[in-house]
């Protein structure tokens, strides 16, 4: 497997840069593979490891933090990172393009590459048709549920529970998804079935309804249940997307 950083927002946009070793280290410090010159990167900021078939990201403790999608990555623990999947590290963002079929490249050194504008992750659309197309509801995993009622694509999240890594990461990888789907405009999501939601869980759903902003689509949610709705009022997620009784009023409410 072969896996490839692309800048996506900053100097020299673009630009791919190869992971090699076993250990793949960003930072300052000339032993980084990928060395950039902010400031406010940490000497040895972050490292990259691939395992089977994604990366593991992990954070060296520095002191703004790495970013994947959008959420900060614990310093305790090493997260997923998947084909499609966007990396900040200070305002350098990068897209990992994880392929079979990619062609090795050398080591590059990064000294040439500046830091532009800053970035939010969660503000961005990843600009790309997935590999099932663009139809709203084809394929969204076995932890969602879509069927497509007056036009509307409906996606249904299948899990009681959205609360640690084992849930959260399927659950955020699916909004990924859906959020990178070419021809979605509008999106009612239904949490009929969801009766624990933690914070982390919300800050994925706040990252997918920046990217849907970011193309000018809409979502509402409904059928939330209060232990979940007090979760969406803490986080503000109830005062950026329509909440409704059920699938119905979603559809007929303007």
């Amino acid at each position: 497997m072969k896996v490839h950083l692309t800048v996506v927002e900053g100097k020299p946009r673009g630009a791919s840069v190869a992971l090699h070793g076993s250990t793949f280290l960003i930072g300052r410090d000339p032993e980084c593979q990928l060395r950039l010159k902010s400031e406010e990167v940490g000497g040895r900021h972050c490292t990259l490891s691939v395992v089977k078939d994604y990366v593991a990201v992990r954070d060296l403790g520095s002191k703004i933090g790495t970013l994947l999608n959008g959420v900060r990555v614990d310093p305790t623990e090493a997260a997923e990172a998947y084909h499609g999947d966007r990396l900040q590290v200070g305002k350098l963002v990068f897209e990992f393009a994880i392929e079979d079929d990619e062609k090795a490249s050398s080591s590059v050194i990064a000294d040439d590459l500046e830091d532009n504008s800053p970035a939010s992750l969660a503000n961005r659309l990843i600009q790309k048709t997935l590999s099932h197309g663009a139809d709203p509801v084809k394929g969204v995993g076995g932890h969602f549920a879509a069927e497509m009622i007056d036009g509307v694509p409906v996606v249904t999240i299948q899990m009681e529970r959205v609360v640690d890594d084992p849930e959260t990461i399927p659950f955020a990888r699916g909004l990924r998804d859906l959020a990178e789907r070419e021809g979605l405009q509008k999106v009612i999501l239904d949490f009929k079935h969801v009766r624990r939601f933690s914070p982390a869980a919300a800050d994925r759903l706040l990252a997918f309804i920046d990217r849907l902003k970011a193309r000018r689509a809409s979502l509402k949610i409904c059928e939330v249940d209060p232990q979940v709705m007090r979760v969406l009022d803490d986080k503000g997620v109830t005062l950026q997307v329509s909440l409704h009784i059920d699938v119905n009023d979603a559809l007929w409410t303007v």
